[in-house]
């Protein structure tokens, strides 16, 4: 899927992605491969619901799947609807966020006891990599996000620098 955004006057977004439903197999395989019995599906707010959709429709195992949307309208209290996770007794969750909100749901998971090593963790945003992992590392948790592109790659790295170079020289007239 191709999406174009136009930005501030010198900067245009071209983003290329798989869509949602591409998405929600590849997280569906994963799923299917741990052979996970249930899991709960905490996810965000609307735009998420395309990829649960898929999830939902093409699960095909006999267990039970909960979803959960977090209440984000409380100033970042996630803990009552974790809490309700952990009493719930399951171990694996996918979470549907954005980037943004990933770290102080993962702070307050831990916080409630969710991040141990009983449990499992999808996280279903394409940009888990950019952020801070460290502080949940010792809590033997499987916390595992996809990633498109390798980032050192260098042909990756090649076409960065092209563009680079091609907004700069637009941006920047001599």
């Amino acid at each position: 899927m191709i999406e174009t955004r136009l930005g501030a006057p010198t900067t245009h977004v071209i983003s290329l992605h798989p869509t949602p439903n591409d998405l929600a197999r590849a997280y569906l395989d994963l799923i299917t491969e741990w052979n996970w019995p249930g899991f709960t599906i905490l996810y965000e707010d609307a735009p998420w619901l395309p990829v649960i959709d898929v999830i939902m429709r093409n699960y095909t195992n006999k267990f039970t799947v909960a979803v959960r949307q977090l209440d984000v309208t409380e100033n970042a209290k996630y803990r009552p609807r974790l809490l309700q996770i952990k009493h719930s007794g399951d171990k694996n969750i996918v979470i549907c966020c954005s980037i943004e909100k990933l770290p102080e749901i993962l702070k307050q998971a831990q916080q409630v006891g969710l991040l141990s090593n009983k449990h499992h963790i999808l996280v279903t945003n394409l940009d888990m990599h950019t952020i801070d992992l460290e502080p949940f590392q010792y809590g033997g948790t499987n916390i595992t996000g996809l990633r498109l592109i390798n980032p050192n790659d260098e042909y990756v790295k090649e076409i960065e620098d092209f563009f680079e170079k091609k907004f700069l020289e637009k941006s920047n007239p001599a």
